[in-house]
C-alpha cells in the first residue's frame, strides 16, 4: 500500500467503520425492543390471573 492511498483508505474504513456501528446499533434497539414485548407478553398472564 502505498502512502499517498494512506489517507483515502483510512477515510473508508472509518466511514465503513461508522456505517457498522450504526447499522449494529440499529439491529440491537431493535432486538431490545423485541425483547421487551417478548417478556411484557410472558409477564401479562400471570399479572392478569392475579
Amino acid at each position: 500500500m502505498r502512502l499517498e492511498n494512506g489517507p483515502k483508505m483510512m477515510g473508508r474504513l472509518f466511514k465503513t467503520r461508522d456505517v457498522i456501528q450504526i447499522v449494529l446499533h440499529g439491529a440491537c434497539f431493535a432486538n431490545n425492543t423485541h425483547l421487551k414485548e417478548e417478556v411484557n407478553k410472558n409477564k401479562a398472564p400471570p399479572a392478569s390471573r392475579e
